[in-house]
């Protein structure tokens, strides 16, 4: 599929600069925005959830083993 940002954003009637965050990781992707996002894309408002849930989990992980390497040395 070649979409554009400015596509999408025009199709699901936000702005490009919210796209662009999600797609650079600079911001998360809300219940609203998985709704727009699954009619786009024909797929369900829980999978761009479970998506962002899990990009959360990694960030949550690595954070916390970056961290326990510091608290904790072996």
């Amino acid at each position: 599929m070649d979409l554009s940002q400015k596509q999408l954003a025009d199709h699901i009637g936000c702005d490009i600069k919210v796209i662009n965050r999600i797609i650079n990781g600079r911001t998360s992707v809300t219940a609203e925005m998985a709704i727009k996002l699954s009619a786009a894309f024909n797929t369900t408002a829980e999978f761009w959830l479970n998506a962002q849930q899990a990009v959360d989990l990694y960030q949550a992980m690595t954070h916390v083993i970056k961290f326990q390497k510091i608290w904790c040395p072996q």
